[in-house]
């Protein structure tokens, strides 16, 4: 038997020793074959009037292109610092991640300005 008592697996097995099936080769290609249109489609979002629809592409993009945003929370208390002394560390945790977040933003809003400028170009069969 894999399993213990609770249901849980054994250190070592897996439910699933044979992994994930790999995407097929022609699937692969299909997709691929999309990408120079998937991109014009960005870039055709990144210029169009809906700023709702602008900035969905610019993050699609800046995600791609820079990696999404880190985020990360650190928070220390004590048995003796009680709820009120939690409540406050998390509330200096969340202003940070805040603050951390405005910066990015504002490093992301630059690289669109700079985006926008020309660097992504329309699918050519547009």
């Amino acid at each position: 038997m894999s399993r213990l008592k609770n249901g849980h697996w054994l250190p070592g097995v897996s439910g699933n020793p044979q992994g994930r099936r790999p995407v097929p080769a022609e699937v692969k290609e299909m997709f691929s074959a999309l990408v120079p249109e998937a991109v014009g489609a960005l870039a055709d979002a990144l210029r169009g009037d809906d700023e709702k629809l602008r900035l969905q592409a610019a993050r699609a993009i800046l995600d791609r292109a820079l990696g999404r945003p880190h985020q990360s929370a650190s928070i220390e208390t004590s048995n003796e610092s009680g709820p009120q002394a939690h409540l406050a560390a998390l509330m200096a945790t969340a202003t940070a991640t805040q603050a951390r977040l405005a910066a990015s933003e504002g490093q992301r809003a630059e690289a669109v300005a700079i985006l926008a400028t020309g660097m992504f170009t329309p699918h050519p069969d547009r």
